[in-house]
């Protein structure tokens, strides 16, 4: 099994998102779903971390950064093998320019 670690970006990505759906869009509910499913993609990811696919941007792929989604929101992680971690490093809505976001904070 490998052990979750959140980016401290994704940690800010998630209050936003959470925040959003709570505070803005009044809906307790849905942010509860979101925390719900993204628990249970996190449980899946720390058991098989290669499940899910690398992303299509070339220069990202080749960082090892792989894709899964939740809800609206698209999840991006890396995985150390040799430390057996899997860290989060960013969770976006789907309809973010996720490439240019991901791309800025590698330089």
């Amino acid at each position: 099994m490998y052990e979750i670690v959140f980016a401290q970006t994704a940690e800010t990505d998630l209050q936003e998102i959470v925040d959003y759906i709570f505070r803005v869009l009044d809906n307790r509910q849905a942010a509860e779903r979101l925390l719900e499913e993204l628990d249970q993609r996190l449980e899946q990811i720390s058991h098989h971390p290669e499940t899910h696919p690398l992303v299509s941007d070339d220069h990202l792929r080749q960082q090892g950064i792989r894709l899964f989604t939740v809800g609206n929101c698209l999840g991006f992680y890396r995985i150390r093998n040799d430390e057996r971690t899997v860290t989060i490093l960013r969770l976006l809505y789907g309809r973010r320019d996720w490439i240019s976001l991901l791309s800025d904070e590698d330089r």
